[in-house]
């Protein structure tokens, strides 16, 4: 699939419009070592019209505690969601304790407050600009789970969910996390 460049203009009004996920939430399991992790990925429409190219998209992964001696060490859990238009991310959140390093100024750019820093929020959000996805800005008031992330969605880019937000554990036993 050919891909045309994607322009901050374009961005900042799909970013503005109002958008509907064309399906309730279906999570699906992809393959993973240790763990669970799941998708959930949708079409947009907007004005009735489903938007091609762009979809919306969420990864959610847990991990099993790891017992090392007398210890039991948890892992934090892995969400991210984002909007996408072809293969780039043009606005996402991750949430993870990886963080993130935003690359330096490029020459002749307008400096960006956290250009060149590493963020140690482990919120952040991507931000289209200059044309690429990297640089990022922490989230003033990370949401606690996934439920939150996806409201905090709703907010930021004016998605609406055809259903009430359903958890890709909904249903599954904690003890399966230990096998």
């Amino acid at each position: 699939m050919s891909q045309e460049p994607v322009s901050d203009e374009f961005v900042k009004s799909l970013l503005a419009k109002n958008k509907q996920s064309t399906k309730g939430f279906e999570w699906k399991a992809l393959p993973n070592t240790v763990g669970h992790r799941f998708t959930f990925e949708t079409a947009l429409d907007c004005d009735e019209v489903t938007l091609e190219g762009v979809l919306f998209r969420s990864i959610y992964q847990k991990l099993p505690p790891r017992t090392k001696g007398i210890a039991t060490i948890q892992f934090e859990e892995i969400q991210k969601v984002m909007i996408q238009v072809h293969s780039h991310r043009i606005w996402a959140i991750d949430d993870d304790s990886k963080g993130h390093k935003n690359p330096p100024t490029k020459p002749g750019a307008t400096p960006r407050l956290f250009d060149g820093k590493q963020l140690t929020s482990r919120a952040h959000m991507h931000i289209w600009q200059n044309g690429e996805e990297s640089y990022a800005e922490p989230v003033a008031a990370p949401p606690n789970n996934l439920e939150g992330l996806f409201q905090l969605t709703t907010a930021c880019v004016k998605i609406k969910f055809q259903e009430p937000f359903v958890h890709p554990l909904k249903g599954v036993q904690e003890q399966l996390f230990n096998e």
